[in-house]
């Protein structure tokens, strides 16, 4: 399985270096040769789908017609990771505020998309407030990670994470009807037991850093 997701996220670069292509060059043969570049990716993604479902015989051509839809010329069509936000929010007795997710029921810091517009902190702020009704002030950057590497993440988004450490300005509880079932503040005992396995590592460096046992911000180690 781990040689499939190393293969789809292959296929994804692929994609998004073909897709690049297109957006800036203007050489009929050179966007011949980016447009069966991307052809050839949507082949291998459904090869690499038909080995873990049924193959879908339009799959590929459903691929690279959603992918060539979405080229656009010049900067705005350079493909570059997604980018989200998360908070990582105390309370003044040290608790961490969790929610449990309406699309997957499973307990995790609040988190969503970097919105166009809004700076890192500020969408920080704003996806708190909008899943919890939590008012909350970002203090620092606690990591940055590329969530392709955390075991269970979909390869094929590439998403670059950022997380920050914040203190909670209220305390009560208002969830989002769609976005979260249920939330609360919760002591790391508390939270151990609702997470899953792979969000623990996060887990541990949240409360060690609201300990001020970590000071310097995560990121993903070069490897060679």
């Amino acid at each position: 399985m781990e040689a499939i997701e190393e293969l789809a996220a292959r296929v994804s670069a692929i994609s998004a270096v073909a897709r690049t292509g297109l957006a800036w060059s203007e050489q009929l043969y050179e966007r011949e040769r980016y447009e069966r570049i991307l052809e050839l990716a949507a082949e291998m993604a459904e090869l690499l789908t038909g080995s873990i479902v049924p193959p879908d015989p339009m799959l590929a051509t459903a691929l690279k017609q959603g992918w060539m839809s979405l080229i656009t010329p010049g900067a705005s069509g350079y493909v570059t990771p997604k980018i989200s936000t998360g908070a990582m929010c105390f309370d003044k007795e040290g608790r961490m505020l969790l929610g449990k997710r309406g699309d997957s029921s499973l307990w995790f810091f609040p988190t969503g998309w970097q919105e166009v517009g809004l700076t890192p902190a500020q969408n920080v702020v704003k996806e708190v407030k909008e899943e919890t009704g939590i008012e909350c002030h970002p203090l620092r950057l606690l990591a940055v990670r590329d969530t392709r590497l955390q075991r269970g993440s979909n390869p094929a988004i590439h998403n670059i994470a950022l997380t920050f450490l914040c203190e909670a300005l209220s305390n009560e509880i208002k969830v989002h009807p769609l976005e979260t079932l249920e939330a609360g503040f919760f002591t790391e005992e508390q939270a151990r037991s609702l997470v899953i396995s792979r969000v623990m590592p996060l887990l541990e460096q949240g409360f060690a850093a609201w300990r001020g046992e970590v000071t310097e911000p995560f990121f993903d180690q070069i490897t060679v």
